[in-house]
């Protein structure tokens, strides 16, 4: 996936804007794009290499997988709180009295499920690394 993104980066073309001080997010997104979608292909070659040694027993590769998953968790909460703030305005908060209307508040609780379940899943796979029958497997 990321090297398709990575082709697609070089393929389609992207408007060049300088960013100025009325430059929001998404401005700031498209300007550092290559950057971004490159920083991924090397998080995605760094944990497939990781997987690889950890299939193969290799202590720094728990550590590089316990490193990724703290990775994932943060990643996947901050960028979905962005996400949340910019997309939505954080109407969640407002209380100004207003009504949600239903698709936001269905849109909202899904990625709510979604986050919490990967953040589950990432936590779980770490307490599994850093357990001391897991330790004594990769010694």
């Amino acid at each position: 996936m990321t090297l398709m993104q990575n082709i697609m980066m070089y393929v389609l073309p992207f408007p060049e804007e300088e960013l100025t001080e009325n430059s929001d997010l998404m401005d700031y997104v498209f300007y550092y794009s290559e950057i971004i979608v490159a920083v991924f292909l090397l998080i995605a070659i760094w944990t497939l290499l990781s997987a690889i040694g950890l299939l193969k027993r290799k202590n720094w590769a728990r550590i590089s997988m316990i490193c990724v998953f703290i990775w994932a968790i943060i990643w996947t909460v901050s960028s979905t709180t962005i996400q949340w703030f910019y997309f939505f305005d954080a109407e969640l908060f407002d209380f100004s009295g207003t009504s949600l209307d239903t698709p936001s508040i269905i849109v909202t609780a899904i990625v709510l499920v979604i986050i919490v379940s990967l953040t589950i899943l990432c936590g779980w796979l770490i307490k599994k690394l850093t357990s001391q029958n897991i330790k004594a497997e990769f010694q």
